[in-house]
């Protein structure tokens, strides 16, 4: 089942462009990243993409404006769109695939109704979509990453079969060194989120927390953690049943 804190959490964290660009130039490849400025990414709505569909999600978009596109990915008029898909779900969905093939078809009907007379031309293509899903369970994930995989394979048939991957960001495969290197203030909530991580008390936790992330932030990143402070303690209450969370915190800064 879906965990609504952490979806509303996580959805005001990454609808912050600045928190959602430090995201994708962590997890993302770099040929695209670098080609990408926080000013490019202009956040769109979402709630037509799953409207049919019974499963409740939580989801971000973002385009990256017009003429701003990354080289060889652009779509007509160089429009890209990256779909991320938050997955707090007590288990792993075999169908992400083909429901992430499903949200992007959505993108792609959205798109058409909003530039129908050039969707007529012959030369109408439409844009490039980057799906991500960020997964923070502690089972281990096994969907396909491609939804070729989930179609019966015939003999002489497999030229039509659709590939439609996704990138997976699994919270439980990056190592605590390499998120409290990140020196950002989403490394802060990536750490307090992460399912397996290895320190066991909250007060050891804070205080890794406080000396090896927050003392040691740009001020610009001390800045974005302030504003997002309340997600932090909210998360941290959902890994502990310490009753005084904030005012403990207050004591290790």
């Amino acid at each position: 089942m879906s965990n609504p804190i952490k979806d509303s959490i996580f959805k005001e964290l990454f609808e912050d462009r600045a928190i959602f660009y430090d995201f994708l130039k962590v997890f993302l490849p770099k040929e695209i990243t670098q080609q990408i400025k926080e000013t490019d990414l202009k956040r769109e709505q979402t709630e037509l993409i799953g409207k049919d569909f019974s499963i409740k999600r939580s989801d971000i978009l973002y385009k990256i404006e017009k003429g701003n596109a990354p080289k060889g990915v652009q779509g007509n008029g160089q429009d890209v769109y990256i779909y991320l898909l938050l997955e707090h779900q007590s288990k792993v969905d075999q169908l992400m695939a083909f429901r992430m093939l499903a949200y992007k078809v959505r993108i792609w009907e959205q798109y058409v109704k909003s530039h129908k007379r050039e969707s007529e031309q012959k030369g109408f293509k439409l844009p490039v979509i980057i799906g991500i899903v960020f997964y923070d369970g502690k089972v281990k994930w096994t969907s396909p990453m491609d939804v070729k995989d989930k179609i019966t394979k015939i003999k002489n048939m497999e030229e039509y079969l659709i590939k439609a991957s996704y990138e997976l960001i699994n919270l439980s495969n990056i190592k605590e060194e390499t998120i409290i290197n990140m020196k950002k203030a989403l490394g802060v909530i990536l750490l307090t989120d992460k399912p397996n991580v290895k320190i066991k008390k909250m007060e050891e936790l804070l205080k890794i927390i406080n000396q090896e992330i927050i003392s040691k932030l740009p001020e610009e990143e001390k800045e974005k953690f302030d504003k997002h402070r309340n997600a932090f303690l909210e998360l941290l209450r959902k890994r502990t049943d310490y009753e005084e969370i904030e005012e403990r915190y207050k004591e290790l800064e």
